[in-house]
């Protein structure tokens, strides 16, 4: 199965993982290969396997002995239930990624309701206020033509008062 986290691969410069590997135990880097096999990756999640190398190496200060496998890829080794229980979280972890795409698909649809829901009240906002404007023109209209009658009688008034020649 892919990891995560950079392993410490090792080189085969002086001996397998002879300056990349530390001994979990004591720390130490004085590793030499005790043997190695070829083998098969897991098939996890509709990934195809792999052959892998892995080397079963023992720390020559305390006696530990733990497995690196060879490779530029990256490879957990890890025990059967170690791996249904990954298999289990990350199940878990996929319905609640889906459960929260749910969630950000329904807040995307109510923000767009809203927005039109804006955009209405704007366009309302804006019907009122035009409203009222014309209210304001219409009674501004209604004084002038009451203006422009007394003028127009003021007017008849003195031409009938002015001499014709």
């Amino acid at each position: 199965m892919p990891n995560e986290t950079p392993s410490k691969r090792p080189f085969r410069n002086q001996g397998p993982g002879a300056d990349s590997l530390l001994c979990p135990t004591c720390n130490g880097d004085s590793l030499s290969e005790r043997s190695s096999f070829r083998t098969t990756s897991e098939p996890v999640l509709g990934t195809a396997s792999v052959n892998v190398i892995v080397d079963l190496m023992s720390c020559k200060r305390c006696g530990a002995e733990l497995p690196a496998v060879r490779g530029r890829r990256r490879f957990a080794l890890v025990s059967e239930e170690k791996l249904s229980a990954l298999l289990a979280d990350l199940e878990e972890t996929q319905r609640a990624n889906s459960e929260m795409n749910g969630l950000v698909d329904s807040l995307t649809r109510r923000a767009q309701t809203l927005g039109a829901e804006i955009e209405t009240c704007r366009a309302e906002g804006d019907i009122s206020v035009i409203e009222e404007k014309v209210t304001a023109l219409e009674a501004e209209t209604d004084s002038m033509e009451v203006r422009r009658a007394r003028l127009a009688k003021t007017l008849a008034l003195m031409a009938s008062k002015i001499p014709s020649a």
